[in-house]
């Protein structure tokens, strides 16, 4: 595990500058995570994108070497990932 990696309670969290990406398991449904982004104060700074295993481990490899200035473009950063890992044939046919 990487020094960016903090676990605690089954809660991955990826720094990325003034925000982190934190993946952690579903409440209610065994093969869901939750994916969403919180500021350095620790306040959630996006809605929790519910993603499968595969697409929150790609979320978090991808998240390696990204830094934002602000929670915003971690964001918009957060949302572009899921939606391009989680759609990648309709994404490929938008950026044609």
């Amino acid at each position: 595990m990487s020094s960016t990696d903090h676990c605690a309670a089954s809660r991955l969290t990826r720094c990325m500058g003034a925000a982190s990406l934190v993946i952690q398991p579903h409440p209610e449904e065994a093969s869901t995570m939750l994916a969403f982004i919180e500021d350095a104060a620790g306040k959630q700074r996006s809605v929790r994108l519910p993603v499968t295993p595969d697409t929150a481990t790609k979320l978090r490899i991808d998240a390696d070497g990204q830094f934002f200035s602000t929670a915003q473009d971690a964001r918009a950063w957060l949302f572009k990932q899921s939606m391009a890992l989680a759609c990648p044939a309709a994404s490929s046919r938008s950026a044609a």
